[in-house]
């Protein structure tokens, strides 16, 4: 019996120590009041489509009473591309327990739905360069609400030629410049790994993993090439210090916290 719960509990560890990239399933259910919202900003939007940009903000009470109420931000104008419009239009609903994000692309027909993103648990949005092509990217920032350990979450659409690419992060650190990626897995201390990403394009390459090996009471490292639970020095390269590209990297904390 113990061997069968030791088996289980490291599998569940290892699931989530190796869930690097979280999804965000759609609500299976959009309430129709948050539809609503989204078609006044439409609207709204139609009405000034000839504008260079505009901002939009309103809140509107839920059925469920004033606790849940409707907050829609609408921004719009060339953000991505300065050949084109777009609208994005956030909203947050249910005392911010969940977030609603749309784009669209303005066209001759109209107003094209080009990212429709819901989570559980508002969050707040940026532009900036993620992948280092000088395009603009669109990033959803947001945390769970339960967990063990860190887990800031980002959501990335990249844009490029009027389409927006999805990926899912989990406490990653950005440098566009170098084309990289490097980030904190979920899991518990001192299990946990770090992960590091490289850009070709709009895909994304993976360069290695680092974890802390049980063999040397966790004082060593080791690189390897996939995510591996508690990997062994023969599974990879050994490394006696962590290289310095992390050390300097507020969200690895938890990772650096006795060295």
């Amino acid at each position: 019996m113990k061997n069968v719960i030791y088996f289980l509990s490291t599998l569940i560890t290892f699931f989530l120590i190796t869930s690097f990239k979280f999804s965000n399933k759609d609500l299976d259910v959009l309430p129709k009041e948050v539809e609503q919202a989204f078609e006044k900003a439409l609207n709204f939007a139609q009405k000034n489509q000839d504008k260079a940009h505009f901002t939009y903000y309103f809140e509107e009470e839920s059925e469920k009473g004033k606790n849940n109420s409707i907050k829609m931000n609408v921004d719009y104008g060339s953000f991505f591309d300065k050949n084109e419009r777009f609208l994005i239009a956030s909203c947050n609903y249910n005392n911010g327990f969940f977030g609603f994000y749309r784009i669209y692309i303005k066209t001759e027909k109209g107003f094209e739905l080009a990212i429709n993103e819901d989570i559980h648990m508002t969050g707040y949005t940026h532009l900036r360069d993620i992948n280092g092509d000088k395009n603009v990217d669109f990033v959803i920032n947001w945390e769970s609400g339960t967990g063990c350990c860190p887990r800031q979450s980002k959501i990335v659409f990249l844009y490029k030629n009027k389409n927006f690419i999805k990926y899912d992060f989990l406490n990653p650190t950005f440098s566009p410049k170098e084309k990289v990626i490097r980030g904190l897995g979920y899991g518990y201390f001192p299990e946990v790994g770090l992960y590091k990403y490289k850009w070709n394009g709009t895909k994304l390459d993976t360069v290695e993993y680092i974890y802390r090996t049980k063999e040397s009471n966790f004082k060593k490292f080791v690189r390897t090439k996939k995510q591996i639970h508690l990997p062994k020095h023969n599974q990879g390269e050994v490394l006696y210090s962590l290289p310095k590209e992390y050390q300097n990297i507020n969200e690895l904390d938890w990772f650096l916290k006795d060295l």
